[in-house]
């Protein structure tokens, strides 16, 4: 019994992006599963810093706003603290202040968004004049310098913290899944052992190449060839896939990639579920 024709590329295409937004999601997922505490304890302690930055900040501008210094650096430790409290307040100053209400208006108004773009953006600038004040400042308050030095290293630490950190340990699980060290599962993957129980395809150029079997695998989109193993699913239409592909694809879950039937129960739908340390 022939195989069913190979299906459009449309269909391929579909099941390709599918794979790679599971394979994303998969690697997300098991990042902050893994170190959910960590990021919890980091957000804690950034919190409680950026409190006591900005309250000894706010103490040194008290004492020190009149010392001498040929660069407005009291101002900028002044100005912080204003930006941090249109931050805190954000909400109660764009219903009361600028007269939005969000239940009643579903597009927010022209000064709504200039509030929000205004007030993100002195935020993101501020270490950056505050840096450029400092290497002109010769003539100085050295308390004044200190504050906003120390302003300006928490910045930095936030940075790191928040976007640079995440943003390695992201890129070097995604590596080290792809390179297959790690391997993320969903609660829902197939058993371990259903690859190697499926049976194996030989390959055959006339055979591939007059349709009676699809060309290439739906996941990857590669043609078939002689080199990469091929397994057949024993799903109704029996598709077949390049095994390392399948492989990948069984990590996720435990049905066919085109047709979505459940491989180890045929007939049957599998739901989505969390996520596992195989």
């Amino acid at each position: 019994m022939s195989s069913p024709a190979a299906p459009p590329r449309e269909v391929l295409i579909r099941g390709a992006s599918r794979t790679v937004r599971a394979s994303f999601e998969v690697v997300m997922d098991l990042g902050f599963e893994q170190l959910e505490r960590f990021w919890l304890l980091a957000a804690m302690f950034l919190v409680l810093g950026m409190f006591f930055v900005l309250v000894w900040s706010e103490w040194t501008f008290k004492t020190h706003s009149e010392d001498a210094c040929d660069q407005p650096l009291a101002m900028m430790l002044r100005m912080l603290n204003i930006l941090f409290a249109f931050h805190a307040f954000e909400r109660e100053i764009v219903r009361h202040l600028l007269r939005y209400d969000p239940t009643l208006e579903a597009v927010e108004p022209f000064r709504v968004r200039m509030f929000r773009s205004s007030t993100r953006l002195a935020t993101i600038l501020w270490p950056i004049a505050g840096t450029a004040m400092l290497l002109r400042a010769h003539a100085c308050s050295a308390e004044l310098k200190r504050a906003v030095e120390v302003v300006i290293g928490y910045y930095a630490f936030v940075a790191v913290t928040v976007v640079i950190l995440p943003a390695c340990f992201l890129s070097v699980l995604l590596c080290l899944v792809r390179r297959g060290l790690v391997s993320p599962r969903r609660r829902n993957a197939a058993p371990e052992e259903l690859l190697d129980e499926l049976p194996i395809v030989e390959f055959d150029a006339k055979l591939f190449e007059s349709r009676d079997l699809a060309s290439s695998c739906s996941i990857c989109l590669d043609a078939f060839c002689a080199e990469q193993p091929i397994v057949r699913t024993p799903c109704t239409s029996g598709h077949i896939y390049h095994a390392e592909c399948l492989r990948g694809w069984l990590q996720c879950a435990r049905t066919c990639p085109l047709c979505r039937q459940d491989l180890t129960v045929p007939g049957a739908d599998n739901p989505e579920a969390g996520l596992e340390m195989a």
